[in-house]
C-alpha cells in the first residue's frame, strides 16, 4: 500500500475549514476535540465505539471479524497501527470527522483521545530529529488528494488565509508518490486533482504531528501524520498541469491574537483532565441542547457526584429545557436543585446561590415577572459587597438588569444597566474580546436604541454584534439568530421591506435549525415576517406566516 489514502468525500463533508469563514465554529470545535483528547475515558467508550461499529457493517464478515480482532487484542499504544490498517477505523472515523457530526465523532472518543496522545508522544522526538541539522529549519512533507470544487475555489479566493484541518491528516515525504492520489483531472467537474506541499519551520509546531512509520501497520511508508485542527496558511495555488493543481501550505498558528487569547482562555478553564461537565458546558456554549440533555442525564445517575457538580449539571439542563421546548416548569425544577444543593454544604455556597438566583430571575423574565426577576437580580448585587464574586458575574447581572427594564419599556435605565455591564468588563479584562458575553451585550445595546428609534445607532451596535459573532460563534448559534431577527425588525421599522425580509429568512432559518418545530421562538419570527408581508401588501403570504405563528 502507499502512504496517501484517497478520501472518500460524500455529501455534505468537509476536510477542509476556511477560518475567514468559519474561525467561531473553529474555536469551539477545537476546543471540543481538545477536552475529547485529554479527558479519562473508561470502558463504556470503547463498547460504544465497537457497538457503532457492528451496527454499521452487521452484514460484513470481514469487517466484523477485525472489530473482533480489535477488542481482544487492541492496546492504547496500538492506535496508530490500528489507524493505518485497510479497516473500519479509517473509514468511519474520518467520515465522522469531515461531516463534522459529534454524536457519531463521540462515539470514537476514546480511540480519537489514544491517536491523539501517541502522536503526542512521538512528536517531539521527531522534530528534534528533523531539525537536528544546524542550517535545517524548514521542512516538506507532500499530500495528493481529490479535493470538491466548491472547496478548491475557497482555497482560491482566500490566498494568504488560513485553514484548519478537520480530519488527522495523512501525508507523506516522498514527493513523487503524493500526485498518483490526486489523480489527473478525470472527476472533473466535481473534485478537481491537488497536489498539497506543506512546509514546516521550527517556529510553528502546535498541534502534534510525527513521522509514524514505527507505529503504522505500513512501516515503509515515510508517513507524516498531523492531529485534529492543525492550521495551514494558503501561500500560493498554481496549475501543476492542465489537470492538477499545487497548492503551497505552511504550517502555523492562528494569527488573530483574539483568537488566540479565546482559545486559550477556554482550555484554561478546565483542568489538565477535563470532564463530562466541561464537555456539557461546550455543548451548552454552542446551543447543542440535545446533548446537553442526554448526557446530564446520564451524569445524573452517578452517585458519586459532588454538589458542586451536580449544580453544574442542573444549571446545565435546565438552560437546555428552557431552549428546547420552553419548558418552564422543568427547568425550574431544576433550578430549584441548585438552591437545595447551594443550603446542604456547611457554608452556603454563594457562588451556587448566585447562580440559582439567575438562572430564576431569567425564568421569570420569561415568564413575564419582571418584579420577582429584579427582586433576585437586586438579591445577587446585595451578595455581591459581601462576598467575593468574579467581576464578570456582576456585570452579567447588571445585563439581565438592563433585560428587565427594557421588558418593562424603561429604555434609559437599559441603556444604563447594558453600558455599566459593557464598562465592568471592559476595565476588569476578565473575559476575553470573543467571549460570547460581549456578542450579547452588543445585540442588547443596538435593541435597546432601536426600540427608541436610534436606528443609526443601532445599526452600529448590530454590525459590531455581527462581527463578533462570526469571530466567536458557531455559524448557527442562538445569538446570531436573535441578532438576525432584531435587524430584520429594524428594516422593518425603516420601511426598508427588501433587506427585512432577506434577514428574516436568515434568522427563520437558523432558528429552525436550533429549536423544534413548536418552539415558541419560531412563533415570533414568523409573526413578524407576517406583519412584513402585510405592509407591502402581500396578503397571501401575510396569513401562510401568521398561521405558521398561531402552530406554535
Amino acid at each position: 500500500m502507499l502512504p496517501i489514502r484517497a478520501l472518500d468525500f460524500r455529501a455534505m463533508q468537509k476536510s477542509i475549514k476556511e477560518l475567514n469563514e468559519d474561525g467561531g465554529l473553529f474555536i469551539w470545535s477545537h476546543f471540543l476535540m481538545h477536552i475529547l483528547c485529554n479527558m479519562k475515558h473508561g470502558k463504556r467508550a470503547k463498547k460504544d465505539m465497537l457497538h457503532f461499529a457492528r451496527q454499521h457493517y452487521i452484514n460484513n464478515k470481514r469487517e466484523l471479524a477485525k472489530i473482533n480482532e480489535f477488542r481482544k487484542i487492541y492496546t492504547i499504544d496500538k492506535a496508530i497501527e490500528w489507524y493505518t490498517k485497510d479497516s473500519f477505523f479509517y473509514r468511519l472515523l474520518n467520515g465522522a470527522l469531515r461531516s463534522e457530526n459529534f454524536e457519531v465523532i463521540y462515539k470514537f472518543r476514546s480511540f480519537i483521545a489514544d491517536l491523539h496522545q501517541q502522536l503526542k508522544t512521538m512528536h517531539q522526538t521527531y522534530v528534534d530529529q528533523l531539525f537536528s541539522s544546524a542550517d535545517k529549519n524548514v521542512f516538506e512533507v507532500y499530500r495528493g488528494q481529490l479535493l470538491p470544487k466548491s472547496e478548491f475555489e475557497k482555497l482560491k479566493q482566500n490566498i494568504n488565509g488560513f485553514v484548519a484541518m478537520n480530519t488527522f491528516l495523512s501525508t507523506t515525504t516522498h514527493k513523487s508518490i503524493a500526485p498518483l492520489f490526486s489523480g489527473n483531472g478525470e472527476n472533473r467537474p466535481e473534485l478537481e486533482s491537488v497536489l498539497f506541499v506543506i512546509k514546516i519551520k521550527q517556529t510553528y509546531l502546535t498541534e502534534p504531528f510525527a513521522d509514524i512509520s514505527v507505529a503504522s501497520n505500513m512501516t515503509d511508508e515515510n508517513e507524516v501524520l498531523f492531529s485534529i485542527g492543525s492550521i495551514f496558511r494558503i501561500d500560493s495555488i498554481h496549475a501543476l498541469s492542465e489537470t492538477q493543481w499545487h497548492i503551497d501550505l505552511s504550517l502555523v498558528t492562528h494569527n488573530d491574537e483574539d483568537v488566540v487569547r479565546f482559545s486559550q482562555y477556554l482550555r484554561e478553564s478546565v483542568d489538565s483532565k477535563p470532564t463530562f461537565i466541561d464537555l456539557i458546558d461546550i455543548f451548552l456554549n454552542m446551543n447543542d441542547y440535545q446533548s446537553v440533555v442526554h448526557h446530564s442525564e446520564t451524569l445524573l445517575k452517578k452517585i458519586s457526584l459532588t454538589r458542586v457538580e451536580r449544580s453544574q449539571i442542573y444549571l446545565a439542563l435546565g438552560q437546555a429545557e428552557l431552549h428546547i421546548n420552553g419548558d418552564f416548569n422543568e427547568a425550574e425544577r431544576c433550578f430549584l436543585e441548585i438552591q437545595k444543593l447551594a443550603q446542604l454544604t456547611s457554608t452556603t455556597n454563594y457562588n451556587m446561590l448566585a447562580s440559582f438566583y439567575e438562572c430564576m430571575a431569567l425564568l421569570q423574565i420569561e415568564k413575564n415577572n419582571y418584579t420577582d426577576a429584579m427582586k433576585l437580580l437586586n438579591e445577587i448585587l446585595q451578595m455581591s459587597t459581601t462576598h467575593s464574586f468574579g467581576s464578570h458575574i456582576v456585570a452579567k447581572t447588571h445585563s439581565n438588569l438592563g433585560l428587565v427594564y427594557r421588558k418593562t419599556l424603561q429604555f434609559d435605565q437599559a441603556y444604563e444597566s447594558y453600558e455599566k455591564s459593557l464598562d465592568i468588563l471592559t476595565k476588569s479584562d476578565i473575559l476575553p474580546k470573543l467571549h460570547p458575553t460581549y456578542s450579547t451585550l452588543l445585540n442588547n445595546l443596538a435593541y435597546t436604541k432601536q426600540l427608541q428609534h436610534d436606528y443609526d445607532q443601532a445599526l452600529k451596535y448590530y454590525n459590531l454584534a455581527r462581527e463578533h459573532q462570526q469571530k466567536s460563534l458557531p455559524a448557527i448559534h442562538l445569538l446570531t439568530a436573535t441578532t438576525l431577527s432584531n435587524i430584520g425588525l429594524l428594516h422593518m421599522m425603516k420601511y426598508d421591506n427588501e433587506k427585512a425580509l432577506e434577514t428574516y429568512k436568515k434568522a427563520a432559518a437558523m432558528f429552525n435549525q436550533i429549536y423544534d418545530a413548536d418552539h415558541p421562538r419560531l412563533g415570533m419570527i414568523y409573526s413578524n415576517m407576517g406583519d412584513l408581508f402585510i405592509q407591502v401588501g402581500d396578503y397571501e403570504q401575510a396569513k401562510d406566516n401568521l398561521n405558521k405563528a398561531l402552530q406554535n
